[in-house]
């Protein structure tokens, strides 16, 4: 067996978005836009704040590189070592470089989707005075890092490497924001294109066909979920350049953004 790790670096940030149903909730945001007091934790009644991202029911959370600032590091090792112990090894510990370079210098393929949280019919489950409260926390040298087991007798390829963004213009900028990484082989592709399209495709059609399926990645998660690699890790510099909130009713109207 072979290890690969893979790792997605570069400028980028959190972003979250959630929608808030208690009173008491509610009354402290309406009481930090009055006060002037709005940042991604508010403070309330009691001993403990607000936390965008801890939200009782959080609609998006992505956090990682920007798709135009993404480099891409593959690096493999032999299967013995633990795969937290991975997360800080290179080169330099036995580790052979398989690529490293900008993503779209390579053959990955990176594909930016439209979310499906920001749409007003996902919220009709919610009461009507609920406030929708999103957050962009930009941050430099994002680590995204995920491991990828093999057999020895499968080689393999940045072919099979796909790198899902979530579009975050709706929210409150114009990026896109790396949010799940794929591995999936060509075969496994032409049977998922033959499940999900029901035809056959050809070899020159496959990646097209295949990536047509992606744009509709949230509809289709639960069923590209066996591809999927969990990031083992995700963090960057610690140091935010940026806390930019927006509030919305149900109804879409903005009642802050800043």
């Amino acid at each position: 067996m072979m290890k690969y790790k893979i790792a997605l670096f570069g400028k980028g940030g959190q972003y979250t978005f959630g929608a808030v149903t208690t009173a008491s909730d509610i009354d402290a945001i309406h009481n930090a836009i009055d006060n002037g007091t709005v940042s991604s934790a508010i403070e309330r009644d009691g001993d403990w704040e607000l936390e965008n991202n801890d939200l009782d029911n959080m609609l998006i959370e992505a956090y990682g590189p920007e798709k135009d600032e993404t480099k891409i590091t593959v690096i493999s090792f032999s299967s013995n070592i633990d795969d937290l112990e991975l997360v800080y090894m290179n080169e330099d510990n036995g580790g052979e470089i398989i690529v490293d370079d900008d993503i779209n210098e390579t053959s990955v393929s990176t594909i930016c989707v439209d979310p499906e949280w920001y749409k007003p019919d996902v919220w009709k489950e919610f009461p009507e005075e609920t406030l929708f409260w999103g957050n962009e926390k930009q941050e430099k040298r994002i680590n995204y890092i995920s491991i990828l087991t093999l057999p020895d007798n499968e080689k393999f390829s940045l072919n099979n490497l796909f790198v899902i963004y979530q579009n975050m213009e709706e929210l409150i900028n114009p990026v896109c924001i790396s949010y799940d990484l794929l591995y999936i082989t060509e075969d496994q592709r032409k049977k998922f294109v033959k499940d999900n399209y029901n035809t056959e495709v050809t070899d020159n059609d496959l990646l097209s066909t295949f990536e047509d399926l992606l744009i509709d990645y949230n509809e289709l998660s639960e069923k590209f979920s066996k591809f999927l690699l969990e990031p083992i890790l995700v963090e960057g510099k610690g140091e935010w350049e940026n806390d930019v909130n927006i509030i919305l009713t149900k109804e879409n109207d903005l009642v802050y953004e800043d």
